[in-house]
């Protein structure tokens, strides 16, 4: 049996609920209007980048012009330095790789650190909750001792 309609595999995936992301970004992408096109087209709702390339994210603010884009960071070390300079200039974070308690508390801390400088620029703090991340469980080390007794 042939379909006279051309099967789309991305929106299908969008229709259930799947958010499309592209795991690249280049100056190429973002000069030569093929994000723009990959947005319209392929359903893309995000892209990812690595964090050491501030630039990156800020061209991406400018050509999304959107304030509800969110600028995807991993929790890494490197990481949270670039979480620091783009909220200082405003743009929005979906923190990501947050694992321990205490790099939740330096997300924080890095958070924090971009809003005073946001502040102190002078810029307006569209960003001024906390970052977007997704909660993933801790480990933790669990003993017999730790557990509820079974007796009936």
């Amino acid at each position: 049996m042939s379909s006279s309609v051309a099967s789309d595999p991305l929106a299908d995936l969008t229709a259930a609920g799947v958010s499309i992301w592209l795991d690249d970004l280049s100056r190429e992408l973002l000069a030569g209007g093929e994000l723009e096109k990959l947005i319209a087209d392929r359903h893309v709702v995000g892209v990812t980048t690595n964090p050491t390339i501030f630039a990156s994210a800020v061209k991406l603010w400018d050509a999304v012009r959107e304030q509800n884009l969110f600028v995807k960071i991993p929790a890494t070390r490197a990481g949270l330095t670039a979480i620091t300079e783009v909220v200082a200039h405003g743009i929005s974070v979906n923190v990501t790789l947050i694992f321990s308690l205490d790099r939740y508390r330096a997300v924080m801390d890095a958070h924090a650190a971009g809003l005073e400088r946001a502040r102190q620029a002078g810029r307006s703090a569209r960003c001024g909750r906390p970052p977007a991340s997704r909660t993933r469980p801790i480990p933790t080390r669990c003993t017999s001792a730790s557990w509820p007794s079974r007796a009936p």
